[in-house]
């Protein structure tokens, strides 16, 4: 059985450490046979304006537009990334995704894009 086939993402907030600014922090998590790790996104918001059941900014949040278009690129950067690496059939270490993610530009054409 391929691995990476295993490999999953989810967008989440951090709830359990609130920022001075009473801001929580929006995070990618990467679990990856049955083990996980976490990245900021970087993206900040008060943990009421949050909907945890679509993983969004609710309506009521500063910016919601604009964060939300942000949360859904860096989704489909992070789909591309894991299926790039199941076309090319090549192991993806977290530290390798991470790399991927950080250094890559969402707009940038993907392999599967050709």
């Amino acid at each position: 059985m391929n691995l990476l086939l295993m490999t999953t993402f989810k967008i989440f907030l951090r709830t359990d450490h609130q920022n001075s600014n009473g801001t929580n922090t929006v995070y990618i998590r990467l679990v990856k046979n049955r083990k996980k790790k976490d990245f900021s996104l970087k993206l900040y918001v008060q943990s009421k304006h949050w909907n945890p059941a679509i993983n969004r900014i609710r309506k009521t949040g500063k910016d919601f537009v604009r964060l939300n278009r942000l949360i859904t690129k860096y989704e489909n950067k992070a789909q591309n990334i894991i299926d790039d690496q199941i076309i090319k059939d090549e192991e993806l270490s977290f530290n390798q995704f991470f790399k991927l993610f950080k250094n890559s530009d969402p707009d940038e054409q993907s392999f599967l894009d050709f």
